[in-house]
This record gives C-alpha cells, sequence and structure tokens, in this order.
C-alpha cells in the first residue's frame, strides 16, 4: 500500500500525521487488495475560509486499486 499525503494552506503535526496514518489503516478492514503493492492511497487536506469553522477543512481520500477507483 502506498499512502500519499498533499496539504494546500495549512500544516499538520506530527499528532495529526499519526492520527490520519491510523484512520487509513482501518480501511484495510473492507477490502484486502488496499494491501498490494499495487494500490494507492491519496489523501488530500484542503483549508479553506468558510463563514462556519467547522466547514474549513475539506478531506479528500482516493483509493487507486487494480482496475477500480475509490473516491470519499
Amino acid at each position: 500500500m502506498n499512502t500519499k499525503l498533499t496539504t494546500k494552506g495549512m500544516h499538520l503535526t506530527d499528532e495529526e500525521l499519526l492520527q490520519v496514518a491510523r484512520k487509513i489503516g482501518r480501511l484495510s478492514r473492507y477490502c484486502k487488495r488496499i494491501k498490494d503493492e499495487s494500490s494507492v492511497i491519496r489523501v488530500e487536506a484542503d483549508k479553506r475560509e468558510t463563514q462556519k469553522e467547522r466547514d474549513q477543512i475539506k478531506v479528500t481520500v482516493s483509493v487507486k486499486l487494480p482496475g477500480k477507483l475509490l473516491r470519499a
């Protein structure tokens, strides 16, 4: 499993990076093919200005498996 993390307009602390890694690791429960070397997981975190503080961070997860692409 290859994991790539990109951030725009923000910086993650070491503790936050560990939390992201734990959450992504849990995906292997649902799909055994995620553990393959051919799978790529891409996590993008983007900070944007909004009126509501809780809506300021947008996270996109893309999982590229052999023959499939999953996004959330």
